[in-house]
């Protein structure tokens, strides 16, 4: 009675995503029960709020939830039992960027509600009040892009938070789907929540997939799965996985099936890279049908949409994007209009598939750091390389594979320096506020540690060294910030006998594993938590931080705790004694 009409506004799912072809694939957690019956079965379960399905960009996570949510609404909603809310954030992505804080699930309702004039809507209480009755599923798609574009302005441990304590009270009813790229959630560290990571296809669904599209047209499927076969993945040296996204574009006749046609561009690496193969395939055919652009003059553009537009161009911005092409023909957009990479609808132009947008930013990245001029920097381009090189997530190791061997290591080294240099001086680069050229400075430096393969702590010391210590054993302005890893070895560094000035420390959680000994001292410097893992021993201690000068509210907490066991040891100690 006290929500029933609010879900008649019509941003409410009815059943009609209307997925054809599916196939259903399998998840980390099971390899006999599919990704869909393992949906089903949490959805029928008590007191599990919350469900991330993980998995790389074009596997199909959305394809998943979608197929799930159309069969539980034929299900259930006979008997008028369930509302479904999908977000989808890309499409709401410019709107949230307007908001200062988001933090909480209504959040992203009052955003989409907004956006749809939606008058008659629920409060924040009614909301909470309706998921934990069992009346409404949630599904927020594609959280990796809130988390990318939003940085501190979204604290997703607080979200994530907020979803156990104010959407769950008693009756054990809440159902709240996220879709999340494993790198930006493996990068956060959370209580346990039920996670599933989809798998890629494997040669047996690969066939399935295109003898359901194809039927009896032998010859069609044949040429599909050989080509399918050749853009294919290697698990192993025996067995091969399948992108979804690759047999989407395979099945639409979206690729050519000269497959060793030699490609021209300077641009791509078709012969290393396998999405820059299909997108080079897909730009070639462009040239052939419709005669477009070049492979780079098409892929320039793609950078372009995703840098400048975030992905989706407006009809409002067609303009302004002829004219920075210096394009006066009306079928320059025409063209793209009609892209396989791209979808024209409601007026808009967008990615075909969403991580093309990452994709394309990867590429501008690597193209500003092969030009040798890094003080060329906008504040679009220091955003994307602040959001996308870390120490080992995906983005950075594509941007690895793309720079390796097209560089000298040592040339980029003292660039970067002369760069950190530059940012340092106050009158450099005032489009940035002081907290982003610490950002920057800090992923310029760990792009040096993955592209130098530093994987041992000397190497690691000695480039922290080259870059930072202007004078003899004194560090300055050395910034680590966001430093996680999910390989075995740990990126700690020696601090023994070092002395540091106006640095600056956040979010890296294996600070306190590095050496330190009584000569290590900081000064001016931030510790910003999480700066240590617990049951870790550390010989960091109050003697090392000059308490006057430094900001200590991220180390406080260890340092304290250290003081009281040294205390306690030492109580016992006179005990044993006496």
């Amino acid at each position: 009675r006290l929500f029933k009409n609010l879900f008649n506004s019509d941003i409410f799912h009815e059943g009609n995503f209307g997925i054809k072809d599916f196939i259903k694939p399998y998840t980390d957690i099971s390899d006999e029960k599919t990704a869909d019956f393992l949906l089903k079965e949490w959805y029928s379960s008590h007191n599990e709020p919350l469900l991330v399905m993980k998995g790389m960009g074009g596997i199909g996570k959305t394809t998943v939830i979608k197929y799930f949510l159309d069969e539980l609404y034929k299900t259930l909603n006979r008997q008028n039992k369930l509302n479904i809310l999908f977000i989808n954030s890309h499409e709401i992505i410019d709107d949230i960027m307007k908001n200062s804080k988001i933090d909480n699930l209504f959040d992203f309702y009052r955003i989409i509600a907004d956006k749809n004039d939606i008058q008659d809507r629920f409060d924040k209480k009614l909301l909470e009040l309706s998921i934990d009755s069992g009346n409404m599923i949630i599904v927020l798609d594609g959280l990796d892009e809130v988390i990318a574009k939003m940085g501190t302005k979204f604290n997703i441990s607080n979200f994530i938070n907020s979803i156990f304590e104010d959407y769950t009270e008693n009756l054990e009813k809440t159902k709240i789907i996220i879709t999340c790229r494993d790198y930006f959630w493996e990068k956060n560290q959370f209580q346990p929540i039920k996670t599933m990571s989809l798998k890629p296809f494997d040669k047996v669904m690969a066939d399935k997939y295109f003898k359901n599209f194809f039927g009896s047209d032998d010859n069609k499927y044949k040429n599909a799965l050989k080509l399918a076969n050749e853009f294919a993945l290697k698990e192993d040296e025996n067995e091969k996985i399948f992108i979804p996204y690759v047999l989407d574009m395979i099945k639409e006749d979206l690729l050519l099936d000269e497959i060793n046609s030699k490609l021209s561009t300077k641009i791509l690496l078709p012969n290393k890279i396998t999405n820059d193969f299909i997108i080079s395939k897909a730009c070639e055919r462009e040239i052939i049908k419709l005669g477009n652009l070049s492979i780079d003059d098409q892929v320039r553009l793609f950078i372009h949409i995703a840098v400048k537009y975030n992905g989706v161009l407006h009809e409002e911005h067609f303009p302004r994007i002829k004219s920075e092409f210096q394009q006066n023909s009306d079928s320059f957009i025409e063209k793209f209009a009609a892209h396989p990479l791209l979808e024209f609808k409601n007026k808009i132009l967008k990615f075909r598939y969403d991580f093309f947008n990452e994709f394309f930013k990867n590429i501008k990245i690597v193209n500003y750091i092969k030009d040798n001029n890094l003080k060329s920097i906008d504040r679009d381009l220091a955003e994307i390389i602040i959001q996308h090189i870390s120490y080992d997530g995906s983005l950075s190791k594509d941007i690895k594979k793309r720079l390796e061997n097209t560089i000298v290591y040592d040339e980029l080294k003292l660039e970067i320096y002369e760069f950190i240099e530059e940012i340092n001086s106050n009158q450099s680069m005032d489009f940035l506020n002081d907290y982003m050229k610490k950002q920057l400075i800090s992923s310029f430096f760990i792009l040096l540690l993955i592209l130098g393969k530093h994987n041992n702590i000397d190497d690691r010391t000695s480039i922290m060294k080259e870059l930072f210590c202007n004078s003899e054993e004194v560090i300055s302005d050395l910034c680590l910030i966001n430093l996680h890893t999910t390989e075995s070895f740990k990126p700690i560094f020696n601090f023994n006998n070092l002395k540091f000035n106006n640095c600056y420390f956040e979010n890296y959680e294996y600070f306190t594993e590095c050496k330190f000994n009584e000569k290590t001292f900081f000064k001016n410097t931030t510790f910003i938590a999480p700066l240590h893992r617990e049951n870790i021993t550390s010989n960091l201690n109050w003697n090392n931080i000059e308490i006057t000068t430094c900001a200590i509210e991220g180390i406080v907490k260890f340092l304290q705790e250290k003081q009281q066991r040294l205390e306690e040891q030492d109580t016992d100690l006179r005990k044993d004694l006496k």
